[in-house]
């Protein structure tokens, strides 16, 4: 299944824009495969503990002693990504490329910071590029469903967010944004098996409390939707996004009049 959705993805973007045969060219060997560089597992460890300052400085240490070290330049971008510095994390993985232009981890990386920096066509590239080396890559999928969304294409962005969905581990992000493509879509009852998914993940997280909100008010459900836009808006609260916080409770008092309630079903 991956095999064919990633060959439909670049039939559909003409990938021969490319104009370089990558198709034919062997699948990269990652950095990572074989025997791996201690140095190197240590750093990744620090990052999968997202203890991203010892992460960069194990990354570093290993760049000074090998400085062609492909993996390792691909993982300060990665942390460059966690710490919202996309400028640097761009021209971090394209130093990867530069040790090795076919470093398949390196491609999919470079796509997901160009969506972070608002270059879909440039995100859309890399990530197909990507998928032409390994059909079975994860974040290629996802960033690809990203930029579908931002472009309105909901039934596209689903069957891409579903892939990656099946291909990388669980993750609240990738599930809410999968919820939002569904509630685009109008398909509720699928939106709201996502978002709670999504929940049991992380029950602290605003925005998908926010979410399925909107999925409750929609299939008729007042009360619950009252009760995760109010959960949605303390978050949001809590953590300073006075921004979002402001809309939840916009929506609340939305909900209520929508389903004629009093104001005792909300907590002032």
């Amino acid at each position: 299944m991956a095999a064919a959705l990633a060959a439909l993805l670049v039939l559909a973007a003409g990938y021969f824009y490319y104009g370089r045969g990558d198709a034919s060219q062997p699948r990269a060997k990652d950095a990572s495969a074989g025997e791996k560089n201690p140095l190197l597992a240590k750093a990744q460890d620090y990052y999968q503990e997202k203890n991203h300052k010892r992460a960069m400085v194990a990354a570093k240490e290993l760049l000074s002693l090998e400085p062609g070290n492909a993996g390792a330049q691909v993982l300060v971008g990665r942390i460059l990504i966690a710490e919202e510095r996309p400028r640097e994390a761009i021209e971090a993985v394209r130093q990867a490329l530069d040790i090795d232009p076919n470093l398949t981890d390196a491609l999919a990386v470079l796509g997901q910071v160009h969506l972070l920096s608002g270059q879909w066509g440039e995100a859309l590239a890399a990530s197909r590029k990507a998928l032409i080396r390994d059909p079975a890559l994860g974040l290629p999928y996802r960033v690809i469903g990203e930029v579908y969304l931002l472009q309105g294409r909901e039934d596209d962005s689903i069957a891409v967010f579903e892939e990656a969905r099946k291909l990388l581990p669980p993750h609240v992000d990738l599930l809410q944004k999968l919820g939002g493509a569904y509630i685009r879509n109008k398909d509720f009852p699928k939106a709201q098996a996502v978002l709670t998914d999504a929940l049991k993940l992380d029950p602290g997280d605003a925005s998908v409390h926010f979410n399925l909100a909107r999925v409750y008010a929609e299939t008729g459900n007042g009360p619950a939707a009252i009760r995760h836009m109010e959960m949605s808006e303390r978050l949001y609260t809590e953590g300073e996004q006075t921004f979002w916080a402001a809309k939840a409770r916009h929506n609340k008092l939305a909900i209520v009049r929508l389903f004629h309630m009093t104001p005792d079903s909300i907590t002032p």
